[in-house]
This record gives C-alpha cells, sequence and structure tokens, in this order.
C-alpha cells in the first residue's frame, strides 16, 4: 500500500535528533512501510571511514663497517633487490593515501551540500524505525494511491498545549519537509520555501484525513482539555451533548514570556478576528498564563456551538490546517511576513494599507474586552465622576499613560532613560491651547453640536467656561506624585493600587527591626519582568530568582492573587481612559497601541482623532504600533489636520552577485524593525557601477580577495545566515541576464521584486542552481508569478532596449546617490534628511538615522 518514502528523500534534514535509535520495533498495522519523518534514517549520508595510518618505515639498520669477503656459506644480497621492495612498500603507501585524500574529498562536498540546505547551523538527522516518534513532529509518507503527501504527528498523550519550544520545532520542520516535498513531487529545484498565507499545499493531509486513511494511529478520546476557558453556553449551564466537533478550528494560548499583559491581549484580539474571517471556531486555553485564569479577569467568551478537537489534531502549522493553535511561540507563523501580504490592502498607501488588519483586531476587542462584572460597574461610576461635568460643560478631558519599567521610548535621545513629564504636559497644554483657546475665532456651523472649539452663540468675544482635566494612568505609582503634573490631573482608578514603598512602610505599624536591611518591597520605578514574576515568592539569592522564572515553577496562592491584582489594575486603567476625549502615550507601551484600536479605525483614522508625529503602522508580529514618540488622539476639524510624517525610507540597490547584499537582505527581511520602512529594491549591474566609479574589484586586490571570502562567513554566522561556505563555481559570475530579468519585472510586476530577488539570491548563494541558465531563470519567474506564461514574458522583455536602458540608468543612478560597491542603501527619515550607507557593518548606523530602535542579538552588537 505504502511505498518507501525515504527512497525519494535523500537530502531531507528537517528534525535535531541524535538520540533516537533507528532499531525497527513492533509496527502499525496500518504502516506498511513506515512513515518517514521529517529526519528519516534512510536520509544519512555513508559514515566517515576511519583514518588509515600510513605505513611506517622500517627501522634503520645499525651502522658496521662493510664486509670485505662474504660470510661462510652465505650469498651476498644485493642492494638493488632491497631497492625494490622499498621502492613497493612506498608506492603503495602514496596510492592509499591518494585514495584516501580522494574518498575525503568526494565524501566531504556531498556533507557540504548537504548541510547547506539547513537554516541554521545545527546537525540534523532522520528518525528512523517502523513506530512513529513518540514527539510532535513533520512526516513525509505515501497515501493509499502511492503519492507523496506530508502531515504532523502529536501522540495523544502528551496533553495540550505543548511546550513553545514544540510548537516552534513543528513549524520550522513542517516549512522544510513541505518544501522537499514539492520539489521532488514535481521534479524542480525551484518551488518557494513557503507558500502564501492561504494558498493550500496540495501535499499536505490533514491529521483527520491521514487517520481516516490508516496513515496515522487513531486519536484517543481525551475529551474537553483542562485549561480551555468555558464559553458563554458552558457558564449559562447549557449541556454540550449533541453537539459535533468542529469543522474548523483556531486555539489561542494565553501566555508570555515578558509577562505582558498587554502583549495577550492584542494577541488574543488579532486571533478571534482572524477566526472569525475565516469561519473558524475560536476557543482560548489558559493553562500557562501567569496571570492566572480568564474567568478571574473577563467575563466568558462567546460560545463555539461545537465541540473542539482532540488535542493531537490542533498544530500550529500549516496555516491551512483544519484546526490550529496560536500562541506567543508562533506569532511568527501565524502573523508573519505572509499574513502581512495576504492582508496588507496594496492598492493603498500607507496607513490606509493596515485598514483589513486593523479591522481584525477590532473584531476581537469587541467580542472579548468584557471585564468581570464588578470591576465594570465600577468602571461605569468612575467614568461618570470623571467626565460627566467635563462633557456636560464642553470642556476637554485628556488621557495620558506614561510607561515605565522595563519599556523604553523609541526615540533616540531617549532610548536608554524615559521621556520626560513635562514633555507629556507640554504636549496637553499645546492640545488644550489649540483646541479651546486658539479654536474661539472659528465658527461653528452646527449649533447643537456640542464643540471643544466653539461658545454657545458663536461670538468671539463671549466668555466661554472650559472645564480641563487630565486623567493619568502609569505602571510607576512615583507618577502620580511627581510636581510636573500639576494639581488638575485625576488618577484615571482607585480601585487597585500599586503601592510604593515609602508608602507601605508608613503603613507599617511596627517599627523596622534593622535599619540596614529593607524588610519591604513596593512597587518602584514601573512594571519589571522579574519584579512581577517575583510578587508573593519566597526569595533571597539568584539562585531562588531562577527558579520563580521557571516556566515549571509552581506559583503560591498568595503570589497568585496579588498577579490577579496587578492584572485588574491594569485593565480597570485600559477602560477609565479609553473614555477621555483625547490621548498622550508613547509608542513603546502596549497600552498605546490598544488604545488605538479600542478607538477604532473610523474615529482614528477616517475621522482625524487619531493625528501624530509620525506614520501609524500596525504590525502584529511584534505587536507594534507606531506614531513616533507620542500618540494623540483627538478629533478635529479638517482645517486642523496635521499631516503625520513621512514613513522612513530605504532604496536598496541589488546585484545577486554580491555576497554582502544577500547578507544584508536578509537582515532586513528577518527583522520586525524594519517592517515599518518602505522599502524599494533597485536593480543594477555592479560591474558597471565599478567602471563608473573606477573602483578595482575586490577579487583583483591581492590579499583582499582571501579576507573578504573570509569576511562574508562571518558576518553570515554573526546573524545566523544561511550561506554557500565556499563560493559558487567561477566565482564572480556575470549576472546581467538576471539583472535585467529583474528590471523587467520591475516593470510589469513592480509587487513582485521582492519576491524574485529573494529567490535568485536562495538559489545563488544558499545552495548554488545554475540561477543565470535561462530554464532555471524561467523556472524562478514561474515561481514567483504563478504561470509559465508570465514568466516568459518577463525573459522575452529583457532583450528589449527599454530594459537594457532602465538597468543602464538605475546603475548611473546608484552612482549619483554616491554608491561606489554593495550593499548600498540611501535612506530617509521621518524628518526628510537622507544619507547613503554602505555594507553590512554600516546597518546600524543605518537605523539610528532611521530612528528605528536597533534589535538585539550578537550580529547587531558587532556593529557600527
Amino acid at each position: 500500500m505504502l511505498n518507501q518514502a525515504a527512497k525519494k528523500f535523500s537530502k531531507m534534514h528537517v528534525r535535531r535528533n541524535p538520540n533516537l535509535s533507528i532499531q525497527a520495533t513492533t509496527q502499525y498495522s496500518q504502516l506498511s512501510p513506515p512513515p518517514q519523518s521529517a529526519t528519516s534514517s534512510a536520509f544519512l549520508s555513508p559514515t566517515v571511514p576511519s583514518r588509515r595510518g600510513l605505513l611506517a618505515r622500517s627501522p634503520p639498520p645499525s651502522p658496521s663497517l662493510p664486509s670485505l669477503l662474504p660470510k661462510h656459506g652465505k650469498k651476498a644480497i644485493h642492494s638493488s633487490y632491497s631497492r625494490l621492495v622499498k621502492r613497493v612498500l612506498i608506492a603503495c603507501a602514496g596510492i592509499a593515501f591518494i585514495v584516501w585524500i580522494v574518498l575525503g574529498q568526494i565524501y566531504g562536498s556531498s556533507q557540504a551540500a548537504d548541510n547547506m540546505q539547513e537554516e541554521n547551523a545545527g546537525e540534523w538527522e532522520m528518525v528512523g524505525g517502523s513506530t512513529l516518534p513518540h514527539e510532535p513532529v513533520a512526516l513525509a509518507l505515501q497515501d493509499a494511491k502511492g503519492k507523496m503527501r506530508w502531515t504532523v504527528s502529536i501522540p495523544s498523550d502528551l496533553g495540550f498545549p505543548l511546550q513553545p519550544a514544540q510548537y516552534r520545532d513543528v513549524c520550522h520542520q513542517a516549512m522544510e519537509v513541505s518544501k522537499e516535498v514539492r520539489e521532488n513531487s514535481q521534479k524542480q529545484n525551484f518551488v518557494k520555501r513557503m507558500l502564501d498565507y492561504n494558498q493550500q499545499d496540495q501535499y499536505y493531509i490533514d491529521i483527520q484525513e491521514a487517520e481516516q486513511q490508516g496513515l496515522l494511529p487513531p486519536s484517543k478520546a481525551n475529551g474537553r482539555p483542562k485549561g480551555f476557558v468555558e464559553d458563554e453556553a458552558i457558564k449559562d449551564g447549557i449541556s454540550t451533548e449533541g453537539l459535533k466537533v468542529c469543522e474548523k478550528s483556531l486555539t489561542y494560548v494565553m501566555e508570555t514570556e515578558d509577562a505582558g499583559f498587554g502583549n495577550t491581549l492584542m494577541r488574543m484580539w488579532m486571533s478571534y478576528g482572524l477566526a472569525k474571517a475565516e469561519n473558524r471556531a475560536f476557543f482560548i486555553d489558559d493553562t500557562r498564563w501567569p496571570y492566572g485564569r480568564y474567568s478571574a479577569f473577563f467575563q466568558p467568551p462567546p460560545s463555539a456551538n461545537c465541540l473542539p478537537p482532540p488535542s493531537s489534531h490542533i498544530v500550529p502549522c500549516p496555516h491551512t490546517a483544519r484546526h490550529l493553535v496560536v500562541s506567543a511561540a508562533t506569532t511568527a507563523s501565524t502573523f508573519g511576513h505572509q499574513f502581512t501580504e495576504e492582508w496588507e490592502d496594496p492598492t493603498k498607501m500607507e496607513v490606509q494599507r493596515q485598514s483589513k488588519i486593523f479591522g481584525l483586531v477590532r473584531t476581537g476587542y469587541e467580542a472579548l474586552f468584557k471585564i468581570r462584572p464588578d470591576d465594570q460597574t465600577y468602571v461605569e461610576e468612575r467614568a461618570a465622576e470623571l467626565f460627566g461635568a467635563v462633557k456636560s460643560e464642553g470642556g476637554l478631558s485628556i488621557g495620558m499613560h506614561v510607561r515605565h519599567g522595563d519599556k523604553h521610548p523609541m526615540e533616540y535621545q531617549y532610548q536608554e532613560d524615559y521621556i520626560p513629564l513635562a514633555r507629556y504636559i507640554d504636549t496637553a497644554r499645546d492640545l488644550y491651547i489649540d483646541l479651546v483657546e486658539g479654536g474661539l475665532k472659528h465658527k461653528n456651523k452646527n449649533k447643537n453640536k456640542r464643540s471643544l472649539l466653539f461658545s454657545p452663540d458663536n461670538h468671539p468675544l463671549t466668555p466661554r467656561h472650559t472645564t480641563s482635566k487630565m486623567i493619568l494612568a502609569s505602571d510607576d505609582p512615583d507618577v502620580y506624585d511627581s510636581a510636573e503634573l500639576g494639581p488638575n490631573s485625576v488618577r484615571a482608578q482607585d480601585r487597585i493600587v500599586l503601592a510604593t514603598k515609602t508608602a507601605l512602610e508608613a503603613a507599617q505599624k511596627e517599627p523596622k527591626k534593622n535599619h540596614w536591611i529593607d524588610e519591604i518591597t513596593g512597587w518602584e520605578g514601573g512594571f519589571y519582568r522579574d519584579v512581577f514574576f517575583s510578587l508573593g515568592q519566597p526569595g533571597g539569592n539568584a539562585q531562588d530568582t531562577v527558579k520563580v522564572n521557571s516556566a515549571d515553577a509552581k506559583v503560591p496562592e498568595q503570589a497568585m492573587k496579588l498577579r490577579e491584582l496587578v492584572g485588574r489594575a491594569y485593565l480597570l486603567d485600559l477602560a477609565v481612559l479609553g473614555r477621555a476625549d483625547t490621548m498622550i502615550c508613547t509608542v513603546s507601551s502596549t497600552t498605546c497601541r490598544l488604545l488605538a484600536v479600542m478607538m477604532g479605525w473610523k474615529e482614528a483614522i477616517g475621522e482625524n482623532r487619531l493625528i501624530g508625529g509620525g506614520l501609524f503602522v500596525l504590525d502584529i508580529q511584534s505587536n507594534y504600533v507606531c506614531v513616533h514618540t507620542v500618540l494623540y488622539q483627538v478629533q478635529l476639524p479638517k482645517h486642523h489636520s496635521i499631516m503625520a510624517q513621512p514613513q522612513p525610507k530605504i532604496t536598496f540597490y541589488v546585484d545577486i552577485v554580491s555576497p554582502f547584499g544577500y547578507i544584508a537582505f536578509h537582515i532586513i527581511k528577518n527583522s520586525p524593525v524594519f517592517k515599518q520602512c518602505e522599502i524599494s529594491y533597485v536593480p543594477i549591474l555592479l560591474g558597471g557601477l565599478m567602471n563608473l566609479c573606477g573602483n578595482t574589484p575586490p577579487l583583483r586586490v591581492k590579499n583582499k580577495d582571501k579576507w573578504i571570502e573570509a569576511e562574508r562567513r562571518r558576518w553570515s554566522e554573526h546573524f545566523n545566515v544561511p550561506m554557500l561556505q565556499t563560493a559558487p563555481p567561477g566565482f564572480p559570475v556575470n549576472t546581467l541576464p538576471i539583472q535585467r530579468a529583474l528590471v523587467a519585472l520591475s516593470l510589469s510586476h513592480p509587487q513582485k521584486v521582492e519576491s524574485a530577488v529573494g529567490l535568485f539570491w536562495e538559489n545563488f548563494w544558499v545552495q548554488w542552481n545554475e540561477p543565470t541558465k535561462p530554464e532555471n531563470m524561467q523556472a524562478i519567474l514561474r515561481t514567483v508569478l504563478g504561470s509559465d506564461e508570465e514568466a516568459k514574458k518577463v525573459l522575452g522583455r529583457t532583450k528589449t532596449d527599454e530594459v537594457k536602458k532602465a538597468l543602464s540608468a538605475n546603475t548611473s543612478k546608484a552612482f549619483e546617490d554616491g554608491a561606489f560597491g554593495l550593499p548600498w542603501f540611501v535612506a530617509t527619515n521621518g524628518k526628510g534628511e537622507t544619507e547613503g550607507y554602505w555594507g553590512v557593518d554600516h546597518m546600524g548606523p543605518l537605523c539610528d538615522h532611521l530612528g528605528l530602535e536597533r534589535p538585539g542579538g550578537k550580529g547587531w552588537r558587532s556593529l557600527l
């Protein structure tokens, strides 16, 4: 029924598992022959033969005087015979040595070729045997018709949810197995590494179907997972008997490594919106949420009206699977680059491109942001107390959120500190003057409508009562008592208050026993991850801290109660603050991003209620909403509209022959900080640029050719960029045909240039597939464009004068922009200032110029 899948995948390496045996064990009746995991022993390279020692020469004879006469009865040994023996032995040893060197070279080359297919530097091997691995893994197998397929296997007894690392590994394996299966089934070397977001993989077979066909053992019925949150129907006592298992579902696992409550909210809202858009039932699991149970903060979520699937059917990848799981570990897979390309509107510019993504998050907010009844009652009463008089008198309420702790502003000069409180106050004063006092000279056409700008009789000399109030929320309790804020600022909520060390000591009845020892710890300086995890925990040294922060550590009841209070205080601040007319907050704060979503797209963007010093960008993968340093939410008339600061722009000149250009491209594509930038990829001819500036190619400079080869390997290791260890054959290769093809593509399909550049680079510097050959170029373009017809049109256009002149013009423009080598970036920041940067080592200053926060990691620390 099944053929050996291993024969078709002699180079597939996906899952790291050095300790698994390849000995056959008890077989499933359904598996004949056994399914190959992404790391099957059938794919192992031959073992390296042990080195053979060279034959040692015989020890030299002891020195003695030659005999003039032969001894009695013995013939003299002829020296020619001895020399012949020695020559034969030496020849044999030499031949053995040469054979050993040749075999070593052949094996070493094949091993290097296999290793280059891996994204990371780890060694990957395959699982053998005839049983499935007892861990989550991607599998390559053949169906009943003999077709090559792949799926995901999750043992039923592992429970739900899996560990974050297991989810990440499955997604990595799934991408590699999918690519290998498609390459081997389609018998071509040029296929997309990752499919489009909603593109069905014809070779993927869902777990449910695989079990029905006998390709996987049947899942055990383990009922509803214990950590699943009870929905409205269950809470109301409605029986689930008779309900069927959901056809499709999405389960969101509430977990966070940084202890951030806001990040969990943003991802949960996004996941719910995505589930509704894809007609999936939605479930929530709070097993590993460090704040406790969902029900301690919120009312029950909407009912799914169906039963959750078996836990072994819930997978993190691929996205087209029936039953998905989304967690902090899978955010990059679920809400990564493919998601952005699918949900952004390519027909619009800047912030307008984000409207569909914003709508998904807003859907989740409207359905799930229903705090527990007693807290909701308090919010309504508090909002009436704070905003009632201001609204009735036509005044202005200004909300302000100050985030300290382990978050720092995006603005460069404050990246190691916090924005001064005086900056917040100055912004609030400017808003008040602009909206209230400065608006008295304008006329209001609608007399019956409440206005912040005009007196009731529309006469500029008529006095107008301008009640105003500043509503403040912060994670740093010292902010509330700061002298800069003045007497007109009011705490957003006082139901749950974070206390400082000074306040706690003042409330203590007994005096301190020892003045030299701090017996009380307060909530000092803002929200810090380690402070949160240590709440209510016994600890006195570094080892205790490690135990407290461990994911497996059991949280005492008292500690969990404290965490619950911290979470409820945050929600109360958020709920009350969202009722203000205007809002001032820093973009590094997740609260600021949540408030924008709570405000709504129409009010914040369509009606100009969200005005700021920069461009609004919503990136769910990193939970990033960017409006430069300070975000204002306010309704202004059209004549008061403030133009948003331009989006940071990068012009990236590229030639596929440049290894450092490829490294820079990989860094930009995999660093979330660049997602807020508008990037244009401009193909040029590096050789032509060298001629224009009179520059000598590095490979023609003595010693530099060797150094530059080592340098590219160093940078690729620093940034974990998959790359050939040796340059392609005949390097430097003439890339003129590729560059003309990219120019032709930019003229007909400009939105596809980025994908084509990436695929050409992958087939040049990750694995050498001779991308300059016409048939291979067509295969790459077919993968990018989706059809042979479109690919042929692009290639046909490369012979026209239009394309040739365009490539020459691009090269000349790069020279005019100051380029003398690649990679060359022309960067324009939000202030309109333009600078040129050359080389991977200048990508740090590039970020600084654009006002971007440098990412962490070994590679970024090694930059200028």
